[in-house]
């Protein structure tokens, strides 16, 4: 399930609806948006096993390419909120709550593994009806976003990655390294 917003609606239903209805019905007009901003189901939708966000606050008549945001574990699409205001502007985003994080549950039988969560990611670019689109990820999201990247390359425009957490095959990750930071840096 898919929740969008636009100026639009923040301009039908934002300050100019509370100048015009009054305090009162401003409120009754904003329950929609507000359901609609925090993502709740409506009786007609589908009881899916994942959940996205889409934000597009440019012109109505531009196409803007697409732009996926990966979290990274114990968070939600929530954490991608500070960017909206300026990404919404220039791009199509689409920010999934991953398995079993935010709203979207765990499906029956999942994997998991980079493959997995990777197809996953598809799969919210096939509902969204996006061919193509410039992947981003963050943390273990990060992981995500490489994995889609080699295992979906012709879905892939650009590909951004930060903080991926790393682990060097040849090291045993069960001693530390106790050298200072700065000799681990260089």
């Amino acid at each position: 399930m898919a929740v969008t917003g636009s100026r639009r609606d923040m301009l039908h239903f934002g300050c100019g609806a509370a100048a015009v209805l009054g305090v009162a019905a401003a409120a009754d007009a904003l329950g929609p948006v507000r359901a609609m901003a925090q993502g709740a189901l409506s009786s007609t939708d589908s009881a899916e096993d994942f959940f996205y966000r889409e934000d597009w606050f440019g012109e109505p008549w531009r196409k803007p390419e697409t732009a996926v945001l990966i979290h990274g574990n114990a968070e939600s699409s929530l954490v991608w909120y500070a960017w909206m205001p300026r990404m919404g502007q220039e791009f199509r985003v689409l920010r999934p709550d991953l398995p079993g994080l935010g709203r979207s549950r765990i499906p029956a039988g999942l994997e998991w593994t980079l493959p997995s969560l990777a197809a996953f990611v598809a799969h919210v670019l096939d509902k969204a009806g996006v061919d193509t689109a410039h992947i981003i990820g963050a943390k273990s999201g990060g992981a995500i976003a490489m994995q889609f990247a080699a295992d979906y390359p012709a879905r892939t425009r650009t590909l951004s990655v930060v903080h991926v957490p790393f682990v060097e095959r040849d090291r045993n990750i069960s001693t530390p390294s106790f050298a200072p930071r700065s000799a681990r840096l260089g």
